[in-house]
């Protein structure tokens, strides 16, 4: 049986042709992997998602909700979902925060994000689409609690800190619902947008897009900036 890597070399080769280099591409917190195929005069970027560990469905389902609002992401060129393979556009690795790092004007990058923004959040999702409630609200506030306070700061068994905390996540799901409700992208800063060269920015990293406050994804393009 061959190894995942090379049955998707076979199948680059195969779908799109013979390449001279393939090298990873980004890294991705779960198990899709993407790799940069190298070619004489051009990249492509593949999408490794193992069928069984990853499904491919709602990844092509947002990806066409947002080429469909004009959202610059990856062109799809070649793919076979039941081997979980996605061969697509090269976007470039030049992101926001190293466009930032290099001394690229904020106004100009952000006065574009929140263009881009404005299209996704009026996407309208279907009626059954995921959406954000109360308990997914609250489980991700708790990875605050779980890596900053605990791993980072070591403050896990600090009742004095942890019964405010629990106040401000109540005030804070009470507000965040009551808000008016658009299209997520969730991960919108400054790592998974990407200066390109017409359409900017690229958007990347987009497969867990839910319903949700009008506020979530306002602050994300500064996240990756603030910390430097």
């Amino acid at each position: 049986m061959l190894d995942r890597l090379t049955e998707l070399r076979q199948w680059v080769t195969d779908a799109v042709g013979r390449f001279e280099a393939i090298v990873p591409a980004s890294e991705d917190a779960s198990f899709r992997r993407y790799f940069r195929i190298i070619y004489p005069d051009r990249t492509l970027i593949v999408m490794d998602a193992p069928p069984a560990l990853e499904a491919l469905a709602p990844w092509l389902r947002v990806h066409d909700m947002l080429e469909a609002a004009k959202i610059h992401v990856p062109e799809l060129i070649r793919m076979e979902p039941h081997l979980g393979f996605v061969a697509m556009e090269d976007l470039g690795s030049d992101t926001y925060e190293s466009a930032h790092a290099r001394g690229a004007s904020p106004d100009g990058l952000f006065e574009r994000a929140w263009e881009a923004l404005v299209r996704i959040q009026r996407i309208d999702a279907p009626g059954d689409w995921p959406r954000y409630d109360a308990a997914r609200l609250l489980d991700e506030m708790e990875l605050f609690w779980t890596w900053l306070a605990g791993r980072h700061l070591g403050l896990e068994s600090n009742a004095h800190i942890r019964r405010p905390f629990e106040k401000v996540k109540e005030r804070l799901v009470t507000r965040a619902l009551a808000q008016s409700r658009v299209f997520v992208h969730r991960d919108y800063h400054s790592r998974n947008l990407l200066v390109t060269p017409e359409r900017s920015p690229g958007v990347i990293d987009f497969q867990d897009a839910l319903v949700g406050p009008v506020s979530y994804d306002v602050g994300f393009p500064f996240a990756g900036l603030l910390y430097r």
